[in-house]
């Protein structure tokens, strides 16, 4: 019996001193604190008010908690000078492709077809990958091409992918133009 109560005196030490600790003021625990109310007694009406849309819970608990702030200034796109790369013409790249379609592991999705012998400015150039759980070195560098996102079509009947990824470009499907001078 001791030794329960000495650890109940080193777990929770406001409770062994007969003290109690009144809850946060703010609205996160203030609404924690009546959802379990909710909970507990099982009030199906409070709850209802709770969730409802256009009860006026959620205004009060977020002026409650939000505190105004300003943002931070916006920088413009593109505040240095902009790199461009070509696609390369379709025959090129289908030649250096595998039997999978693919150029050092990166594929060439059939979408990427209607981009061919356009300029875009490049948005990223990427020398690791993160794959398998780990960072990976890239064969050769793979370019992310400004505004052009995977549609999802690729997936066919089993789409569509609403997450429209970068598509990667391998450095040997471009003519990348030279860095311009400031």
């Amino acid at each position: 019996m001791r030794a329960v109560l000495l650890a109940l005196a080193l777990v929770l030490p406001a409770y062994a001193n007969a003290q109690t600790i009144p809850p946060p003021n703010d609205g996160v625990s203030r609404l924690m604190r009546e959802l379990e109310r909710i909970i507990a007694t099982s009030d199906a009406r409070a709850y209802a008010a709770l969730v409802t849309t256009g009860a006026n819970t959620s205004e009060e608990f977020r002026d409650e908690w939000l505190e105004p702030a300003s943002a931070p200034p916006r920088t413009p796109r593109h505040a240095h000078p902009v790199r461009h790369a070509r696609v390369r013409d379709l025959d090129e790249i289908l030649a250096g492709l595998d039997l999978r379609g693919r150029r050092d592991g990166l594929t060439f999705m059939p979408e990427m077809k209607a981009y061919v012998g356009k300029r875009f400015a490049i948005a990223n150039q990427l020398t690791t990958v993160f794959e398998y759980d780990r960072w990976t070195a890239t064969r050769a560098p793979i370019y992310i091409l400004d505004g052009l996102h995977c549609s999802g079509a690729v997936l066919g009947d089993r789409g569509p992918c609403d997450r429209g990824c970068a598509l990667m470009w391998h450095e040997d499907w471009l003519h990348v133009e030279p860095e311009p001078r400031a």
